[in-house]
């Protein structure tokens, strides 16, 4: 499917599922097994692999890699398990060079910032933003409206509520043992955030902490045990402020 009205002469397209009113660029690559919605564009250089679904009214940009397989590697600790659909809602902005891997749902309206990457097994929901050059590790959860600022990184395993806020540079850890101990899913595991959190610029938030409804972390803060629901923390190690 080349040279129709709307897509490049240059760009690959293997797939019939098409709609018509597709805009792709140059030497963009879709696979055959992608099917692509009314009003979507798709810019140039883009590569959308394995069995996608892009949303009516998404625009992918530059760059974007959208069903990207586990890699395989020795140095790896997770067996790849290749495979899993991908769909990304409607009125959706995949930014320039993001990496969507396989088996991932993106929410509508929702933006993937230039040079985001969304591990495997991952759900993004509706309305939310994962910044610029921001990375979520896989088997992640991100509840609707939720805003992750640029180069933040969402730990393994992770699980955030609505409406949170996590400011920029925020650090989240999933692996207690710092690698000294074989992978294990059960233990290698994020914080878990509830609804309406709020997390200030450069926190860290440790592994297997839980993170009550409508907290406040302040910046800098490293939180290295639970957190009651209402509570505003700060501090190395962070405690909650008096009144709270």
């Amino acid at each position: 499917m080349t040279g129709s009205a709307g897509i490049h002469l240059t760009a690959i397209v293997e797939t019939e599922h098409v709609a018509a009113d597709v805009t792709i660029g140059a030497y963009a690559v879709i696979g055959r097994d992608v099917v692509v919605e009314p009003g979507v564009r798709i810019h140039s250089g883009a590569v959308i692999m394995g069995h996608v679904l892009i949303g009516a009214g998404t625009e992918v940009f530059p760059g974007a890699v959208i069903g990207k397989p586990h890699p395989t590697s020795a140095a790896l600790s997770r067996s790849p398990v290749r495979g899993g659909r991908v769909r990304i809602g409607a009125r959706c902005s995949i930014g320039a060079h993001a990496v969507i891997a396989e088996h991932v749902t993106i929410g509508d309206d929702s933006f993937v910032g230039d040079g985001a990457s969304v591990r495997e097994h991952c759900t993004v929901g509706h309305t939310c933003i994962v910044g610029r050059g921001v990375s979520v590790h896989p088997d992640c959860a991100i509840g609707d409206r939720t805003r992750i600022m640029d180069h933040s990184h969402i730990a393994t395993g992770m699980r955030l509520g609505t409406d949170c806020f996590l400011s920029v540079h925020v650090c989240t850890i999933s692996d207690p043992a710092l690698g000294r101990e074989p992978f294990e899913a059960a233990r290698v595991r994020g914080p878990v955030l509830g609804n309406r959190v709020r997390v200030g610029a450069a926190a860290t938030l440790l592994s297997g902490i839980a993170i009550g409804d409508d907290v406040t972390v302040g910046a800098g803060a490293l939180v290295t045990r639970d957190v009651a629901a209402g509570e505003e923390v700060r501090g190395l190690p962070a405690r909650p402020l008096p009144g709270h």
